[in-house]
């Protein structure tokens, strides 16, 4: 069976993916966070766990695996929710609320980082096909 056909929407409920999606946006989120400089307090502790989840040797037990779970919440959410989540989650819902952007209204520089990591995760789930659980002839 296909992953396709595992994933349909009669077998997984739309719940569960957006449960789980979250879950691993929060992580997504932290990183972005720390790679802004957001967190002053208790840093040193959350920049060796924002390191040890994007090092080599944890790479495919869980950067590359949460971005396969994302892009399988990507196949069973509607598109318009998981971007949603997204936002949401990264908290930028005054960012990308573009009837309401005023010229000369200036942004945190915080605010930039968090977007531009929303639009690389974006970016990696439509794109990467390195980790899907097959061998490198069926990826």
């Amino acid at each position: 069976a296909g992953l396709e056909e595992l994933l349909r929407t009669d077998v997984i409920h739309p719940m569960y993916a957006e449960a789980l999606t979250q879950d691993i946006l929060r992580i997504r989120c932290f990183l972005s966070q720390m790679r802004a400089g957001m967190w002053r307090r208790n840093g040193q502790e959350a920049w060796c766990q924002s390191v040890m989840y994007r090092s080599v040797h944890c790479q495919n037990l869980m950067f590359d695996a949460d971005l396969f779970l994302l892009q399988c919440g990507a196949l069973v959410l509607e598109p318009d929710v998981l971007i949603d989540m997204m936002i949401r989650a990264f908290q930028l819902e005054d960012f990308f609320d573009l009837p309401g952007v005023q010229d000369g209204v200036s942004t945190a520089p915080e605010q930039i980082v968090l977007a531009e990591d929303v639009l690389r995760l974006i970016i990696s789930i439509v794109n990467e096909r390195g980790w899907a659980g097959f061998g490198e002839e069926e990826n």
